[in-house]
């Protein structure tokens, strides 16, 4: 979640109502026009990580090679979360999703990326494959192998509010200290703009519901 000060980041962490994704072969033909070349993105540094992915500052460049370099957020879902090919279609339908979500607090949806990916076709039915002795059968359920699937996303510059929230905290236990981080005000200002973000994903359609919203997912600007 983002405010524009404040934004509701609402990538992995939103639950959203699967629908039916066509034939396909690999992540490009499944996100159509939102896939990301992974030579478009330079990871510049770590900016966090949890229990669904590890966000990267990144610089994008645009497409063609013709234009200025961006900065913007790269999360890097954790592999053991997409190992099952129903695991990656559902991720292919939140990135169609997030694509069509505009609102000013809710954080711009980029795209998405990756690469190590082999085929993600079904396996054929009708056809028998003997293996060698030593090699073992894969699991026709198995994803395909991935070192990073990544989703863009704007760069909020601002950091999380749970930042500003500690910086406010430790000010407030100094007693030297002449002036807050932020006001009664400000703080109100941001809680408006974080419950005008969901009530945009709560009324989307489909609806989007936010399962993780805290302090560390809420950006600023």
């Amino acid at each position: 979640m983002s405010s524009r000060d404040s934004a509701c980041d609402g990538d992995g962490s939103v639950s959203l109502a699967r629908s039916f994704i066509g034939s396909f072969n690999t992540l490009r033909d499944m996100t159509g026009e939102s896939y990301i070349e992974p030579k478009r993105l330079r990871l510049l540094k770590e900016l966090g990580s949890g229990v669904y992915a590890s966000v990267h500052l990144a610089e994008l460049s645009p497409q063609g090679g013709v234009g200025p370099k961006v900065k913007v957020a790269a999360k890097c879902i954790h592999p053991h979360l997409l190992r099952e090919r129903r695991e990656l279609e559902s991720f292919a339908d939140e990135a169609k999703l997030l694509r069509k979500l505009k609102h000013p607090n809710i954080v711009d949806f980029i795209g998405v990326g990756g690469h190590s990916m082999r085929s993600l076709q079904p396996p054929q039915r009708n056809s028998i494959r003997l293996l060698p002795s030593d090699e073992e059968p894969q699991d026709p359920e198995a994803a395909p192998s991935v070192e990073h699937t990544i989703i863009v996303q704007e760069y909020m510059d601002g950091g999380t509010l749970k930042k500003k929230v500690l910086a406010q905290m430790a000010a407030a236990a100094t007693v030297k200290a002449r002036r807050l981080p932020y006001t009664d005000a400000q703080a109100l200002g941001w809680m408006v703009q974080v419950a005008e973000g969901l009530n945009y994903l709560h009324t989307a359609h489909p609806c989007v519901i936010h399962r993780d919203l805290k302090l560390e997912n809420i950006v600023c600007k």
